[in-house]
């Protein structure tokens, strides 16, 4: 179990804010304990919480979402995030995820940090009723960049560029 995961959170909009719609505007997603999630002059700070989503079998879960995205959006997007981690587990968790609303497979977009604190993306997409998915792909990144639970802090970035026909390609540093 994930302890002490501290992360403050400052969404930046790549080109332009006035066209970044609907991602610029976050809410909770679901309901969390008390002083999980803050907001104070535009920076999210996240704190662990107990699950307080409907459905799924999570753990522990503390996040924000934006309005839906519709497939004909085009345009790059990049969410920014200092991250902190103290925690004696080495379990892994998923730092980042875009939903497209369906229940059953893997996200469109899950960024998942391993045991070892290395980066991955997987995605799976579904092709027909329930659980009928095609594979959910991985990619290692090709460094050897890695969040450390000790407490040092990572700048994370995810760049997620829309093609205006439902595709898009991502980026992650940190």
């Amino acid at each position: 179990m994930l302890r002490n995961f501290f992360a403050v959170c400052a969404f930046a909009l790549f080109p332009m804010i006035a066209n970044a719609t609907p991602l610029d505007q976050w809410k909770i997603s679901c309901s969390v304990d008390k002083g999980s999630i803050t907001k104070k002059r535009g920076v999210y700070t996240f704190k662990t919480s107990t699950n307080r989503c409907t459905g799924g079998t999570f753990n522990q879960r503390a996040e924000i979402t934006s309005k839906r995205v519709p497939p004909s959006t085009g345009g790059a997007f990049l969410f920014e995030s200092n991250i902190t981690m103290q925690s004696a587990s080495s379990e892994k968790f998923d730092i980042f995820q875009i939903h497209d609303g369906r229940d059953g497979c893997a996200p469109p977009l899950k960024v998942q940090v391993s045991a070892r604190g290395t980066i991955s993306l997987h995605n799976g997409i579904k092709v027909g009723p329930g659980e009928q998915c095609r594979p959910t792909i991985k990619t290692e990144g090709g460094n050897s960049a890695r969040i450390l639970r000790d407490g040092t802090e990572h700048n994370l970035r995810i760049l997620i560029q829309f093609n205006g026909e439902g595709g898009f390609l991502t980026n992650v540093w940190v």
